[in-house]
């Protein structure tokens, strides 16, 4: 080991630093690097095994048609679904492969049919019976088969021709989207006032031919509550508000250090002031150590 060093440090600084780099310590990063990808491979496939473990279930909704409720119905249903979150430790995420199991909010137009739907797992049944029950007391739940079995994986397709689209937020998901209020006629009596924000597409639906279908479904993962945090940074953001950062645990270590310097600044510019205001004499004759 002493030879190693004798020989690297009689080398030539450039020749020296080269060494390090790329003989001695260039292996390193690409270990790191390959390191890293095999745990994130590793859990993919763990994930991949887990979510075929699970199962799946397809709800049919049927909600009267003189069934009156408002729109808040439909925000509180959503809200219900927040109970499905689950906290993961390191091993249930990066060892047993789960994840957070999303729901599917669907509504299916074929062949001119019109059909609600949930895709939910199996285990969440009864969580989402109570969400729609404890908002719409007469609707009807029942659990069908999945309509896209039959459907082609692959595509293009010799008998059917697709096309999708999927739609993201423009701007971080704190801030507000279209709300129904801005789909309201308002006219009227508040109770009397026309809310419909499906109306457009429930009249394509309805216009769907005999072997024609058109599916839109809103995917719903249920999160804990790290948004609020993020909320509030962007609240803070647009208001102007300077944001407080941590102090690193470099800043925390030298604040001692800065406590005793600032200490030492004091006395010495009190001892400033006390010079300036006395002659030299009386310093002299009140304290030795002050000249």
């Amino acid at each position: 080991m002493e030879n190693f060093f004798l020989e690297l440090f009689s080398l030539p600084p450039s020749e020296a630093l080269y060494r390090i780099m790329f003989w001695y310590f260039g292996w390193l990063p690409i270990a790191i690097l390959y390191v890293a990808g095999a745990v994130f491979l590793f859990r993919k496939v763990q994930r991949i095994k887990w979510f075929h473990t699970q199962k799946f279930i397809v709800l049919a909704i049927d909600v009267p048609e003189n069934n009156e409720q408002s729109l808040r119905a439909v925000e509180n249903l959503f809200t219900y679904l927040a109970g499905a979150h689950k906290n993961l430790n390191l091993i249930e995420s990066w060892w047993d492969g789960v994840f957070q199991l999303s729901f599917s909010m669907e509504i299916v137009g074929i062949d001119g049919y019109i059909q609600y739907l949930v895709h939910t797992p199996a285990h969440f049944k009864h969580l989402i019976e109570t969400a729609i029950y404890a908002n719409y007391p007469d609707a009807e739940i029942t659990e069908v088969e999945d309509y896209t079995i039959d459907m082609p994986s692959r595509f293009p397709d010799e008998e059917y021709d697709c096309w999708g689209t999927e739609f993201i937020l423009s701007r971080p998901d704190m801030l507000p989207i279209l709300r129904y209020k801005e789909f309201e006629h308002q006219f009227g009596r508040p109770e009397t006032q026309y809310k419909d924000p499906l109306a457009s597409l429930m009249d394509l639906y309805s216009s769907l031919g005999p072997g024609e279908q058109c599916w839109y479904q809103i995917i719903v993962i249920p999160t804990g509550f790290d948004w609020i945090k993020k909320g509030d940074e962007l609240v803070a953001k647009i208001a102007g508000i300077k944001k407080l950062t941590k102090k690193s645990l470099m800043e925390r270590a030298m604040e001692p250090v800065s406590m005793v310097g600032g200490n030492l600044r004091l006395r010495k510019n009190k001892l400033k002031v006390f010079r300036k205001k006395y002659p030299r004499w009386v310093l002299k004759s009140k304290s030795a150590w002050f000249t």
